[in-house]
Formats: structure tokens, C-alpha cells, sequence
């Protein structure tokens, strides 16, 4: 079984001479769950849609589970075992959660699989009282929980998560934190995240990005006591 699920090596990513990621090296093992932290325009977001393939790297190699997947379209990343919840959810909104759910477990599972698989997901993020529910009249954390449903309907060995605690109350963030916990012994997690308390509560390790270059590595604690960090991302002098 491979240890590391995610390997990147010396990637970058320019847009029109700007170069938004400058040569970053980085790796996920199994059962991991890390966060990427940085200030706006750091490079963390441009970062993990390079390696999800929503962008394409300019130079630079990707490995997904031991396979190269540097240029490979998004559909195509999906298929080594990929899960992804952007930041904006990207929901069919004239369904409902339930109808939501099977079609992305039915992507990859047969009926009955996709059926259980719906089942699970539902309790495990707690929409199954919203079951029928049409996506469009959701309040925007069941929103954000159906999404992550979605992208774990194919039973994905990494999920990658952009920004999942964006707009949620106190409480919800409390419940996602619990419920990624219970998923890191199933898959690696990788979050794009800037709020600071829910990556406090989650994280095993953060890396820091700033100026499309890794600052900082390390656990919560020593990444945010990091003078560098405290200057450039928490706005200590």
C-alpha cells in the first residue's frame, strides 16, 4: 500500500507573467489531514486547483497515488481517487439532497453500492432530515454538508476541500470538524482554509503559503508561534 497519496515536485503556475505558485514541493500520506493557510493572493487556492486539474501547471509533476497526473484534466484526476468540494457549491439545485447524493455515488458504484453509499453520507453528515429536500432551498451549511457528501460519494482516497468552513456558524464548524475527524481514517484530507480556529481544530499539519511560495510547515502550534507567520499572515509586527 502506498504511504503517500499526493506528491508534488517543484511546481509552478504563471498566468500572464505572474507567477502564482513559484516551485512548491509538497506531499500527503494516507489518513493525513492537512490544511493550507496563507493570506489572500498567497497562492494556496491556485495551488490546489493545479493539482486537482481545474488549472494547468506550468512546469512541475504531480503523482496521485502513485500515478502522474500533472496535466490531466479534472474529470480525469476524479478517477485516481480524488474527492473535491470547492468553495462555492456546485449542486444540481432543482433536485433534491437525496437525488444529489445518488447520482454522484452512482458515478463511480452500481445502484445498490450507491444506495447504501447515500445512506452512510447522509448520517454521517447529518442531511438525512433533509432527504428530500430540493439542493435550492437549503440554508447555506446543509448546502455546504450536501456538497461534502457529494464529493464523497466516490469513495475518494484524497479529498481535497477549498474553504468548507466559509460561512458557517460556530456551531456548524463545531460539527464539521467532528465529522472530518471520523474521515481521516478513510481517506487523506487536504483543506484550503482561512479560519484559523477551525484549522487549530482539525489539522495534524498546516503549511503555509505566502507570495506563491511555502513559508511555513509544521503542527497548528508551531506554524501559528512562527514569527515570519505572525507577520505575514496573523498581522503581528
Amino acid at each position: 500500500m502506498v504511504e503517500t497519496v499526493l506528491s508534488v515536485e517543484g511546481l509552478n503556475v504563471s498566468f500572464g507573467g505572474v507567477l502564482a505558485v513559484d516551485n512548491v514541493s509538497f506531499s500527503l500520506k494516507r489518513q493525513e489531514l492537512h490544511c493550507l493557510i496563507g493570506p489572500n493572493g498567497a497562492g494556496k487556492s491556485t495551488f490546489f486547483k493545479a493539482i486537482s486539474g481545474v488549472v494547468r501547471p506550468s512546469s512541475g509533476r504531480v503523482w496521485i497515488n502513485g500515478y502522474e497526473a500533472t496535466r490531466l484534466p479534472a474529470h480525469r484526476v476524479a478517477r485516481l481517487g480524488v474527492g473535491i468540494k470547492m468553495q462555492v457549491p456546485n449542486l444540481l439545485e432543482g433536485l433534491s439532497v437525496e437525488e444529489n447524493l445518488w447520482i454522484a455515488a452512482r458515478c463511480r458504484h452500481s445502484a445498490r453500492e450507491a444506495e447504501d453509499i447515500v445512506e452512510t453520507l447522509m448520517n454521517l453528515t447529518g442531511i438525512e432530515k433533509n432527504r428530500i429536500s430540493l439542493v435550492s432551498d437549503l440554508a447555506h451549511g446543509h448546502r455546504q454538508y450536501v456538497e461534502l457528501a457529494s464529493a464523497l460519494a466516490t469513495k475518494p482516497s484524497i479529498l481535497l476541500l477549498d474553504e468548507p468552513a466559509a460561512g458557517l456558524s460556530e456551531t456548524e464548524v463545531d460539527e464539521l470538524s467532528s465529522i472530518l475527524q471520523q474521515l481521516k481514517n478513510q481517506t487523506a484530507i487536504l483543506v484550503v482554509e482561512h479560519n484559523t480556529r477551525f484549522v487549530r481544530m482539525i489539522a495534524e499539519s498546516v503549511t503555509v503559503f505566502h507570495k506563491g511560495r511555502i513559508l511555513a510547515v509544521g503542527s497548528p502550534d508551531q506554524v501559528f508561534q512562527n514569527e515570519s507567520v505572525k507577520k505575514v499572515y496573523l498581522g503581528s509586527n
